[in-house]
């Protein structure tokens, strides 16, 4: 994969896929932005477009989550492989921290490459018309349902490095949760 310059947003949308993938859950949050425990989804499935595409034609990628061999399948353009779910959050764990710290407001993360190859390149940024660029489908537990969420990472303070550090400095500097 060639090492393209990302906005700090579309490096979050990436590493939301790896988090999520990794914990195989969506965790819910109070209006502080606290991380309810014990208030979840499991996750079914992660859709996603693979790079490189034309726009007229895209490939999707869907990723699946296995929860009891801990490990995600790749399905995508007709060809299938698999990732453990400890892997990802490993990865997830890396990542965050060096978007966390990279300055700018547009950066590379060549480190990231080698799992964004076994993800199949993952687009971050669809187009604008889109209002998501992740697709989840979670299973609800208190109603036994499957529903499909759409995810687009947003931040509302000018500096995204600021924002994630107050989180951290506030929460006991642990990564931040999907909510």
């Amino acid at each position: 994969m060639t090492d393209l310059s990302k906005n700090a947003g579309e490096w979050s949308e990436l590493y939301v896929l790896l988090n999520t993938l990794g914990e195989g859950v969506l965790y819910s949050a109070d209006g502080e932005l606290n991380k309810l425990p014990n208030n979840f989804c499991p996750v079914i499935s992660i859709t996603m477009q693979k790079a490189g595409q034309a726009n007229d034609s895209p490939v999707p990628i869907k990723y699946i989550v296995d929860p009891a061999s801990k490990t995600i399948t790749l399905e995508s353009g007709g060809e299938t492989s698999s990732i453990s779910m400890s892997e990802l959050k490993a990865s997830a764990g890396s990542f965050f921290a060096i978007i966390s710290s990279r300055p700018g407001r547009a950066f590379q993360v060549p480190e990231i490459s080698p799992m964004l190859d076994k993800l199949k390149n993952p687009v971050v940024k669809q187009s604008s018309s889109k209002k998501a660029d992740i697709h989840i489908v979670l299973h609800d537990v208190m109603t036994g349902f499957e529903n499909e969420v759409g995810f687009r990472a947003t931040c509302k303070t000018p500096q995204t490095s600021d924002f994630i550090a107050r989180y951290l400095a506030k929460n006991g500097g642990g990564r931040p949760f999907l909510a």
